[in-house]
């Protein structure tokens, strides 16, 4: 083996024969990567690499290559695989290759498991069909040919996998094959035969897997969330300040604490009890009470009166009064003290108001902009530009970000995200200036907004936030709102994931398009904001959850449409026929081939309307709404613009009576409403009516 020093500190070499192979005295990390100065740097001979050095971050190390436990023959192949990948990155040719989504420097991490994947490959070819072993016998990659590698294939194919850990599997293999440039011959892998085939297991992108949060869920968080944000957030400051502004003017006179509890003594007072600690005194509520410093009012106690003064429920209310209500009820009773003292186990400088106020930013942020967890909790500040006013005279409201999956390494290893902007709704980037404010309250400006600076941002705890703001909704507000059932955040569908609120939101716009967000604010105005920033580009992936979410949404209309027929219901209305002809035209058990070709074919463009009580049956020559969005190649209806006499209208027997009951309503309305009101309440029900007449005809009498 040739040896020297480091490998070049710019580029890899341009040529086989420029390639310097390491010794056991080589460091594996050359400077250009080292971005952790105070890491110790490994030698290529050591058993353990430790890899912090490439690591900017200490809350993110990265977990050791441990090379004791592999088998001896591959032990070296093991060492200069890990030793080319942090050297060279990822070989040019993989990083460019159909499909791939590899960064040109991979991280420690990614290391790690490639090695760890690495090595139960090994250890599977080592154990491969006895007829095959005893021709062929592997000790060391010399010994690996392309039939091996074939078998490799179908252990892993065998395994039971999902479509996207076989593809993880079988890409480690490719991997390696492509890294045999920078390899000495002996550590060099053989080409898989399938290597320049499509080899990849089909599967269906991961998010369209993601289970949506439930509609009683979402409705009520969603609108808890908006109301901390829109109406809340002030009350929750002058709370906040007026905590602060009592510890800024405390007293340190001689005596004071042992007069104060004198005067408990006295009077037969209790002292509060911290909620977090039975029997403990909660000194922050007797501090914020008496403004005498907390470390005076220990030591008087625990010298003099330890014993003689009890500890219990006692008041503890800030001076505040809340001021805001929701649904004409004031949104909260009163401000305890213990809501803005610093919460145990954390050091954020938040309060439990300030942490839930935090949290639902972080709610409004990732569901009305469609973002990745990694992209909202990579939020900074600034992230939100002052609203652009367009030619027509409406605000268009932008947020600016970085795009992380599948992110590029510069040449030194330092991660590179791209920026990019969504286009919003006034109560997002009102989220973000109110994540602002609250960083700016708690003494840390700048950086990101929703984790401390210098911290990995963990979507993880996110879940945690999402999983106590819940909590607190229904311990402290909703019970107090004017109707608690329908306010309250049902624990119902599984944890609250950052990751599912991307689904939910293309779930609640291909299917509830009038569906209220908050007051005034609907979900078709959402879309209209996301197509035009990055949530409307292919990069963002949310057009092709809104594509999947449209087509179940069409499929499910169908199939109910089937369903109704097959029982004996009916169809009314001028689209009635097309849409009896494309139940018939779709098979009851289909295939992803019959998927892929009825998806895209106009016949099938569908929609339950529940607005407008009704099914569209798209055909865009003779629709009388606007024209929306290309779907799968088709012009899509704006269903929110839902046009009486509409000739792609079907209904069912089930829409007649509810628009047949919804008159009835109106009309009783009517008699008890005044008069400007009774007027347009009349006018509804005798268009419902009508409706119902000209869908569903009297039958003719005849006289026998």
């Amino acid at each position: 083996m040739t040896t020297a020093a480091a490998p070049s500190q710019q580029h890899p070499p341009a040529r086989l024969d420029e390639i310097i192979y390491p010794a056991d005295l080589t460091v594996v990390i050359p400077p250009r990567r080292v971005a952790n100065d105070d890491a110790s740097i490994p030698v290529f001979g050591a058993d353990i690499w430790h890899l912090d050095a490439l690591e900017a971050s200490v809350t993110r190390r990265p977990l050791p290559l441990d090379f004791r436990g592999w088998p001896e023959g591959f032990r070296e192949c093991a060492k200069h695989i890990a030793y080319a990948l942090i050297n060279y990155g990822n070989p040019q040719s993989l990083v460019e290759s159909y499909h791939s989504n590899y960064a040109a420097w991979p991280a420690a991490s990614t290391i790690q498991q490639l090695l760890i994947q690495m090595r139960t490959h090994v250890e599977w070819l080592m154990s491969s069909p006895p007829e095959l072993m005893m021709s062929y016998p592997i000790s060391s990659p010399a010994d690996l040919d392309a039939e091996h590698l074939n078998v490799l294939r179908r252990q892993i194919e065998a395994r039971g996998y999902t479509p996207r850990d076989t593809n993880k599997h079988l890409e480690i293999v490719v991997r390696i094959w492509h890294l045999s440039p920078w390899l000495p011959e002996s550590a060099r892998w053989p080409e898989p035969l399938w290597s320049g085939t499509n080899w990849r297991v089909p599967r269906k992108n991961e998010e369209t897997r993601t289970e949506r949060i439930p509609q009683e869920v979402m409705g009520p968080l969603l609108e808890w969330a908006t109301a901390f944000v829109s109406l809340f957030a002030d009350d929750i400051f002058a709370a906040h300040f007026d905590y602060r502004s009592h510890l800024g003017r405390q007293l340190a006179l001689r005596g004071a604490a042992s007069q104060l509890f004198d005067a408990y003594v006295r009077d037969g007072r209790v002292l509060p009890e911290d909620p977090t600690q039975s029997g403990r005194v909660s000194w922050q509520v007797v501090q914020y009470q008496s403004a005498i410093p907390i470390s005076l009012l220990a030591a008087s106690f625990s010298r003099r009166f330890q014993g003689r003064i009890s500890v219990g429920s006692a008041p503890a209310e800030l001076q505040v009064v809340p001021t805001a209500r929701f649904h004409g009820e004031q949104w909260i009773p009163s401000f305890s003290i213990h809501d803005v003292t610093q919460r145990v186990g954390t050091d954020d400088g938040c309060g439990i108001l300030l942490a839930h106020l935090r949290t639902a930013c972080l709610i409004v942020c990732a569901y009305l902009t469609g973002a990745r967890p990694e992209e909202v909790l990579g939020l900074q500040e600034g992230a939100a530009r002052e609203p652009i006013i367009q030619p027509n005279g409406a605000f268009l409201y932008l947020v600016d970000g970085r795009m992380w999956k599948g992110r590029k390494r510069t040449e030194s290893g330092a991660d590179a995200p791209k920026a990019v902007t969504w286009a919003t709704i006034p109560v997002t980037s009102k989220a973000v200036r109110v994540a602002e404010q609250i960083n700016r309250a708690v003494g840390r400006p700048g950086g990101p907004l929703f984790a401390p600076p210098g911290r990995p941002s963990n979507p993880h705890l996110a879940s945690d936030w999402i999983a106590s703001f819940a909590l607190f909704v229904n311990t402290r507000l909703a019970p107090h709102t004017s109707a608690p059932d329908a306010f309250t955040i049902p624990d119902v569908g599984g944890r609250l994931s950052l990751r599912r609120f991307r689904r939910t939101l293309a779930w609640f716009i291909s299917n509830r398009p009038n569906g209220e967000v908050t007051t005034a604010i609907q979900y078709q105005h959402v879309s209209d904001r996301l197509v035009s920033g990055y949530a409307g580009t292919k990069e963002s992936g949310m057009r092709d959850l809104l594509l999947e979410e449209g087509w179940k949404h069409r499929r499910q209309t169908i199939e109910n449409l089937a369903d109704l027929m097959d029982s004996g219901g009916k169809l009314y209305g001028p689209a009635a026929g097309r849409a009896a002809t494309a139940v018939l035209g779709m098979p009851r058990f289909m295939t992803p081939a019959d998927e892929r070709r009825l998806r895209k074919e106009g016949a099938f463009v569908i929609f339950d309307n529940p607005e407008a009580v009704a099914i569209c049956v798209w055909d865009e020559p003779q629709a009388l709404c606007v024209k929306k969005q290309q779907l799968d190649g088709n012009l899509a209806p704006n269903l929110p613009g839902c046009v009486d006499k509409c000739p792609n209208c079907a209904r069912t027997d089930e829409n007649l009576d509810l628009l047949e009951d919804e008159a009835a309503s109106l009309r009783a309305n009517a008699a008890i409403s005044p008069q400007p009101i009774a007027q347009s309440m009349l006018a509804r029900a005798d268009r419902n009516e009508q409706i119902v007449l000209e869908g569903r005809p009297i039958p003719e009498h005849r006289d026998d």
